[in-house]
């Protein structure tokens, strides 16, 4: 099963430099987390995805502190990470809309929005797992969408 983490509340002015975006998911069942594939464009400079514990440790899941729009792509891990229900999933992801940017592709920087486009930029990072039970999970998630789906309207 896949679990999105993401966020299209992408509005960077021309010249920030470290405009951060996160999300979070909550495991209600245990899971075997076995990839990860990250998405964003050209101004995303680092991306971080982590795995909080019930027992507050911090497992990184994804660790990428300077992005290239050429690495999009499915990363298997080596063997399963076990995530214990409970777990709270959190991305976060930096983007640098300045001139320092050598990826930038504006020069001057102009306002980069969410979109599909590659000048536009987009913040999703996926989690491939097996889950101890996949109605619970496929529920909650179902159930985090559509909070999702009322907040924008």
């Amino acid at each position: 099963m896949d679990i999105p983490l993401g966020s299209g509340r992408i509005d960077i002015p021309p010249g920030e430099a470290s405009y951060k975006v996160t999300d979070h998911f909550t495991l209600p069942v245990a899971v075997d987390a076995i990839a990860v594939n990250p998405h964003a464009h050209y101004v995303c400079k680092s991306m971080y995805g982590y795995a909080v514990l019930p027992s507050g440790a911090r497992l990184t899941l994804l660790r990428i502190p300077s992005w290239n729009f050429n690495w999009q792509q499915q990363y298997v891990y080596a063997a399963p990470k076990r995530l214990p229900e409970g777990t709270r999933l959190e991305m976060e992801f930096t983007y640098d809309n300045s001139d320092a940017n050598p990826r930038n592709p504006s020069h001057p920087p102009k306002r980069v929005v969410h979109g599909p486009g590659t000048t536009d930029e987009m913040a999703g990072l996926h989690i491939t797992v097996t889950p101890a039970d996949a109605e619970e999970l496929s529920q909650d998630l179902w159930g985090t969408m559509m909070r999702q789906l009322q907040r924008r309207n």
